[in-house]
């Protein structure tokens, strides 16, 4: 009663399936939609001409965002020997903002001067650039592998703005962003990520001919101390237009996407405590039209396809949950210690994902 025919056409077949599945996903389009079901599945005729449903061994390859505990990694320095706003001085400094006042920056190097009283500048070289603080990490955690480039800052009366630029290692993408903040507490952010060859983290075969994607981010931000605690928070939209494509895949239309980050930091035990709730990009619309195998005859090789369109946006939202502690023991020691927690991790309904870390530095 089972199928009948060479063991060498069951294996042609498989591989035909692999041939349409072979994609790997980013974090944004978690499990990827109905792509899975739509290319690992056809009907295989054998030497008897009967119909049966084969499934592929292999689909789309699933990449998770994951956690990222090292942002959260660097030393603490005492209090007096923190930047603050009314310095006047000239030379290379570590930068203090955000719920990790006091934290020593992990940048190779930073030059910063103050032209004024209550004025700040800063140049930084070899900078990581859009990786935010805290175990979670940014909204583009999980689609580009930490762009490295050079950032540029001013602050003063309340009023701050910046411009970072970088590139990722390989090459395959390169990161630009212009911040600006009021007095009010309430900011703005603009990211222009531009990519070779994939489409927000997703990469295939040359024969899905995709030549590359230029995604456009906003974020509007806030931060405001309330009874001691600093609170702040971040809301992105983004969307997506991708070049190249073919029969194969050809996505259709731009992509849109959200994520939002929450965090608050409050003064506890002679050190700081963070308490953060984040999602990373998630696709809200992506869909695309491909060519999904339908029939395959066992016995001649002969395969029927069809034009389908799929919608690749995930079917759960990941949320990820943190809480850290960081101290300055001593003028010559840190501590810091945090613990995350990701439900539906890679926007992938029920998957879950932990991270925790414990950093003491003596110097």
């Amino acid at each position: 009663m089972k199928a009948q025919a060479p063991t060498s056409a069951f294996a042609a077949a498989d591989m035909v399936l692999a041939r349409y599945s072979s994609l790997s996903l980013s974090g944004p389009f978690g499990g990827g939609g109905q792509l899975a079901d739509t290319v690992t599945h056809m009907t295989v005729f054998d030497r008897y001409g009967r119909d049966f449903a084969m499934t592929g061994t292999a689909g789309p390859r699933v990449r998770s965002s994951g956690l990222l505990a090292g942002a959260m990694l660097g030393t603490i320095d005492p209090p007096w020997l923190a930047t603050t706003a009314n310095d006047m001085k000239l030379g290379f400094a570590s930068a203090a903002t955000g719920p990790w006042a006091a934290a020593r920056s992990n940048r190779p190097a930073t030059f910063a001067f103050s032209p004024a009283a209550g004025h700040m500048v800063s140049f930084s070289a070899n900078d990581a650039i859009g990786q935010g603080a805290g175990i979670a990490g940014s909204a583009l955690r999980g689609v580009v592998a930490g762009p490295v480039g050079t950032s540029s800052s001013w602050s003063g009366g309340g009023w701050s703005a910046g411009f970072a630029s970088g590139a990722s290692h390989d090459g395959r993408s390169a990161l630009r962003r212009v911040s600006f903040a009021t007095p009010l507490g309430l900011g703005v952010e603009l990211s222009d990520l531009t990519e070779r060859g994939q489409v927000l983290g997703l990469r295939g075969p040359a024969t899905f001919a995709l030549s590359g994607s230029r995604t456009t981010l906003a974020t509007l931000t806030a931060s405001r101390s309330i009874a001691g605690m600093l609170l702040s928070a971040q809301a992105t939209a983004a969307t997506t237009r991708v070049d190249g494509g073919s029969d194969t895949l050809r996505f259709t239309g731009p992509m849109t996407g959200t994520a939002f980050a929450l965090d608050a930091a409050h003064r506890l035990g002679g050190g700081t405590v963070t308490f953060g709730l984040s999602s990373p990009l998630r696709l809200e619309r992506a869909r695309a039209v491909v060519e999904a195998p339908v029939a395959y005859d066992l016995m001649t090789g002969a395969l029927a396809t069809r034009l389908t369109t799929v919608d690749l946006t995930p079917t759960a939202r990941e949320m990820d949950v943190e809480l850290g502690w960081s101290a300055a023991l001593s003028p010559t020691s840190s501590l810091r210690l945090g613990v995350a927690h990701a439900f539906d991790a890679g926007h992938v309904a029920g998957a879950q994902d932990t991270a925790g870390f414990l950093s003491l530095t003596l110097r």
